[in-house]
């Protein structure tokens, strides 16, 4: 997992299953998503840095109870 190659692979996974997923994805929903096991810390760690670089877009990444998902900013609703 320290191969930051891989490590962008996979934060472009998470990125676009959230994009495109009709529900919010809970963290066993996203670790499903791949073959080798990812640790539920370094999932937070991606999804952080998702939120972030989605910082001045339109839509942003949110928590909500039942997992993650994209949703336009209050702003643009």
């Amino acid at each position: 997992m320290t191969d930051l190659n891989n490590i962008s692979k996979i934060k472009q996974i998470l990125e676009v299953a959230l994009l495109t997923s009709p529900n919010p994805l809970s963290l066993d929903d996203l670790q499903k998503l791949f073959s080798e096991k990812i640790e539920r810390s370094t999932l937070r760690m991606l999804l952080d840095e998702l939120k972030t670089e989605w910082q001045d877009r339109t839509m942003e990444l949110v928590l909500v109870a039942s997992g993650y998902r994209f949703k336009a900013r209050e702003e643009y609703a």
